[in-house]
């Protein structure tokens, strides 16, 4: 039960973030979609980017000293993931998407004893689901328009709160062969 709680929220999180990465990085997604499969790179720097979940609380159990701060026993801390995703110490140009960033030891899905459970299927469901998009569209990139907030998803919502995404074509494939004649968007706007 707890993978598939946790791993719905995960998933959903990775497939909006790297959508959202992706159509503010043309190139990169022009790479992908060459592709026989989105590389593990690119899911690992949308992890390390956008991680699906930005920060974790914590009691502490044992007295503790971080930097020139004591934290004691039974203190609430939160710890920002999406910050040690951006640590100059660590990582050459934060700031910047590389879908070809090497090494990547990101926090996108925690660390140590807290490590994410569901991580491997989270990671094999976002190349299963990039795959997907890539084999059935074209030309996807956010759209300059919004529709109504009620008609507002999970997944839309995870794009970002002033964003969206436009999915104007299908491609012929065997397993869909109906092309569309009007433009599908997904918009976080209202």
């Amino acid at each position: 039960m707890l993978l598939l709680v946790a791993g719905n929220i995960t998933t959903t999180n990775l497939l909006g973030n790297a959508l959202r990465c992706l159509t503010a990085h043309p190139e990169a997604m022009e790479r992908l979609e060459v592709a026989d499969t989105p590389t593990t790179s690119a899911i690992e720097e949308v992890l390390r980017y956008r991680s699906p979940v930005q920060a974790l609380a914590r009691i502490v159990t044992e007295p503790v000293e971080l930097g020139d701060h004591e934290i004691a026993a039974g203190d609430a801390v939160v710890m920002w993931l999406g910050s040690a995703n951006r640590d100059t110490r660590v990582f050459d140009h934060p700031d910047t998407f590389d879908i070809e960033r090497a090494p990547n030891p990101h926090f996108g899905f925690g660390r140590g004893t807290h490590y994410c459970l569901g991580a491997p299927l989270a990671r094999m469901e976002a190349r299963i689901g990039l795959r997907a998009l890539f084999d059935r569209v074209t030309d996807v990139q956010r759209a300059r328009h919004s529709i109504p907030s009620g008609a507002r998803s999970s997944t839309a919502s995870s794009l970002s709160p002033s964003s969206s995404a436009r999915v104007p074509t299908a491609r012929s494939t065997e397993r869909n062969t109906a092309a569309r004649t009007e433009p599908t968007s997904l918009s976080t706007d209202g």
